[in-house]
């Protein structure tokens, strides 16, 4: 075997070689970002339930809470609505982190869209919405685009979710009986 062919046989496994490696770190990659996703949600879930954790501990958060749902902010007492306030804008905000997660790929569509399930839910609330339309300036544009775009699942007078798919939720349903 002349030098020649040596080095001609050396280039071919050296390139083999290289393949191999790049194939690897391909793999590797696409683990990592398999993880960073699954991190991702895991944090999300958590952040989410931590957020609930106050409503859950606190009697006078969950009176507070309830009595906001349906009362305007200037019937409630300037502590109630305080509390409130601090509340809703606590879980804006970690949803506002759960937005950005999304849009930087970090939250597969699933899970987000059941998260906008949620805030279909909350936008329903009077709470909510007088907050949302006092503060909304305090979050970034992207997310007040996004929260904007959100239309709040239709409640009916005593909190009885309307049917989603009705052209006209504020309609009586002849079923639920009358209001």
């Amino acid at each position: 075997m002349t030098l020649e062919a040596i080095y001609f046989i050396s280039q071919v496994i050296a390139a083999v070689a290289l393949v191999g490696s790049l194939v690897f770190v391909g793999f590797q990659i696409r683990a990592q970002v398999r993880q960073a996703k699954l991190d991702a949600v895991r944090s999300m879930m958590s952040s989410f339930a931590e957020g609930l954790t106050p409503l859950a501990m606190n009697k006078d958060l969950v009176e507070y809470w309830v009595k906001s749902l349906e009362t305007p902010n200037y019937e409630m007492e300037r502590a109630e609505t305080f509390m409130v306030g601090v509340y809703v804008q606590r879980m804006l905000r970690l949803t506002e982190a759960m937005h950005y997660q999304y849009r930087m790929g970090q939250i597969d569509e699933s899970i987000w869209q059941s998260q906008i399930r949620v805030l279909e839910s909350w936008k329903s609330t009077l709470a909510v919405r007088q907050i949302w339309n006092d503060r909304s300036d305090m979050f970034s544009k992207e997310f007040q685009d996004f929260f904007n775009s959100i239309e709040a699942m239709g409640y009916r007078e005593g909190g009885q979710l309307a049917d989603r798919n009705s052209k006209t939720p504020d309609k009586p349903d002849p079923a639920v009986g009358t209001q």
